[in-house]
């Protein structure tokens, strides 16, 4: 499988094939060659010099949060930070229309292992996004993993992923991040987010 996935690459095959190579890679504990699957992604952006979501979108190109999204949690996962840091800087320099706070502040959270100020981000979001009646679901799932992770109390922990009601909007994946955050919390290993 992987050889045939490395005998095409992008931009040969769709950039949801490039993610897609990537996600079976990762689980196949081949986190290096997920790396490799996404990094072309980045390039096209920054040959387009340009990341509007809208743009991207119409040639075909994932959002820059979603492919930035799968190079942190392939880079986190090989507590390669130092990387992370500097292909967001390299992207923050060579693009344009584009608001990089969000990943700014997971980084600056990873690298301090303290999510505290994401909690912060997350919590104003989903109050702004229910003032407004906009679908909170994912931002909402996100903050009760992370809020779930910081306590040493099992029930209190399982009390906060519950309390996310999604709506039928929202896609089923959230309640499968739930299901395994509700794993996590319940396994021996378990480490304490600060």
């Amino acid at each position: 499988m992987l050889a045939a996935f490395d005998a095409c690459p992008f931009p040969r095959v769709l950039s949801a094939y490039a993610l897609m190579r990537a996600r079976f890679a990762y689980l196949r504990d081949h986190t290096q060659r997920a790396l490799q699957y996404v990094l072309p992604i980045l390039d096209t952006y920054e040959a387009l010099q340009i990341a509007d979501d809208h743009f991207l979108f119409i040639r075909g190109l994932p959002f820059f949060g979603e492919t930035w999204s799968y190079l942190g949690a392939f880079l986190e996962l090989t507590g390669d930070l130092t990387t992370l840091r500097a292909l967001t800087e390299r992207a923050r320099q060579h693009l344009k229309e584009y608001a990089f706070d969000g990943q700014v502040l997971w980084l600056e959270c990873l690298e301090h292992d303290d999510v505290t100020l994401l909690i912060e981000a997350l919590e104003q979001t989903v109050q702004e996004g229910i003032a407004l009646g906009w679908p909170v679901g994912y931002t909402a799932i996100c903050l009760a993993v992370l809020q779930s992770q910081r306590t040493d109390d099992l029930q209190e922990a399982e009390h906060i992923l519950d309390a996310v009601t999604l709506s039928d909007e929202d896609p089923p994946l959230l309640d499968d991040i739930r299901l395994l955050a509700q794993c996590a919390i319940c396994s021996p290993g378990r480490r304490q987010r600060t």
